[in-house]
């Protein structure tokens, strides 16, 4: 996957209505360090690593606005070798506070989606926490009667 032409979309900000360039893409090697601070600041944590190297079963997408990255979303492409099928399982999705609510995440869930149905999946996961927000997963199509929420890719 190449660079998603450039979204523009309105974002609420302080109360004031702003244009915003968003571009979702694939991670670069020059993004880590970026990466990491947002996931520090967003998680409130103190980690000195996380591995970006994407390969064919992990794909981190990145939405950057402003040169800065904003949020990123981490998937895991695995295979299901009873039913002989393949899943996307995402792993993180981390978007900075001021951004929250807006369309970043949807945007995000998109690219995934592509990129999961590119790579021959059939389905996409998201394991349940505390922090996850059911309602929004279950208005972009995720069913949610499990300890996991599942998308089926059409």
């Amino acid at each position: 996957m190449g660079n998603y032409d450039i979204i523009f979309y309105r974002i609420n900000i302080l109360r004031m209505e702003v244009v915003m360039k968003v571009l979702i893409r694939k991670i670069r090697h020059s993004d880590y360090l970026g990466i990491i601070d947002l996931y520090n600041n967003v998680f409130n944590k103190n980690i000195m690593y996380h591995d970006v190297n994407s390969d064919d079963d992990k794909i981190i997408v990145v939405a950057e606005a402003d040169n800065v990255i904003v949020a990123f979303l981490e998937i895991n492409v695995l295979n299901n070798e009873i039913e002989n099928k393949r899943f996307a399982l995402i792993n993180n999705i981390c978007v900075k506070d001021k951004f929250k609510n807006s369309k970043i995440e949807v945007l995000l869930i998109q690219a995934c989606e592509k990129l999961s149905k590119d790579n021959n999946c059939v389905s996409i996961y998201i394991m349940k926490n505390s922090n996850l927000n059911l309602d929004f997963y279950k208005k972009l199509g995720f069913d949610n009667d499990t300890n996991l929420l599942e998308k089926e890719i059409v």
